[in-house]
């Protein structure tokens, strides 16, 4: 996929289509808001690559939406939540209306955050970081705490499909650094990332084998002091059975990743 094509367009319209099924996983009242005319082309540039690209982002969401609830609806103790690398996803505004004593933040490239701005409207619950986060990692904790952030406040910090963007292993291990120094004890960390090698064809650079193995994401995660709560590969979670052909090919996975040594688990 060309670099200067609108990949959140993309995943608002995968939003869109699955909130116009009769067995939709969730709804999005401002997916077709973000869906432009070069959509379309780009999904079947990725089903064309990928068969299970839809349902896996589809699922995706749906676990990232269903985790992010579990923590708010059992833990009151939570009062921010972060969404970095937003994009068009409206998930943290969504979250807000539900949950009015949550402070809510949206990170992305002030490009992004322009045209956000200029679709959903006056009313929207979140406050806009902008920050691209591969070129301006430094600025991303000043810019949030400009904007009201505490990072001695427990917070769910996610990022949905941005490591993916990352150019390289090296910056990955940076940023998760600096995300695990802005977490208070007792925060949540959730992100997905590929596990094990992938299927891409030869012409595209396939930094992703860096992290092939499970142990090597356990280790860099450990020495950051964080745990890992809840791991799992996205197609042998889906329980919507929306991936069940295509379990052993889709190498996405979901980490759900605590700060403190005591909420280690094995589930």
């Amino acid at each position: 996929m060309k670099t200067n094509q609108d990949t959140g367009a993309l995943t608002a319209l995968i939003r869109l289509l699955e909130q116009q099924r009769e067995d939709f996983l969730y709804k999005d009242e401002f997916a077709e808001r973000f869906v432009n005319e070069d959509a379309a082309a780009m999904l079947q540039e990725k089903m064309d690559l990928y068969p299970y690209f839809q349902q896996l982002i589809t699922v995706r969401h749906k676990l990232f939406r269903d985790e992010i609830f579990h923590f708010l609806e059992n833990d009151p103790q939570i009062t921010q939540i972060v969404s970095i690398g937003s994009g068009y996803c409206t998930l943290v505004h969504q979250i807000l209306k539900k949950f009015n004593h949550l402070k809510g933040f949206e990170v992305d490239k002030s490009s992004v955050i322009a045209r956000k701005k200029s679709k959903v409207g006056e009313q929207y619950a979140s406050n806009f970081v902008p920050c691209d986060v591969i070129t301006e990692l430094e600025h991303l904790v000043p810019g949030l705490k400009a904007h009201g952030f505490d990072n001695e406040k427990r917070s769910i910090i996610f990022f949905e499909g941005l490591l993916y963007y990352m150019p390289d292993a090296d910056s990955i291990k940076l940023f998760i650094h600096k995300i695990a120094n802005m977490m208070s004890s007792n925060s949540i960390l959730i992100f997905d990332m590929q596990v094990g090698a992938g299927s891409f064809k030869e012409e595209e650079k396939d930094f992703l084998d860096y992290f092939e193995h499970l142990s090597t994401w356990a280790a860099m995660i450990e020495e950051q002091d964080l745990w890992v709560l809840k791991f799992g590969n996205i197609a042998f979670m889906d329980k919507w059975n929306r991936l069940t052909a295509f379990r052993g090919r889709a190498k996405s996975s979901i980490f759900v990743i605590g700060k403190q040594p005591e909420t280690k688990s094995t589930y």
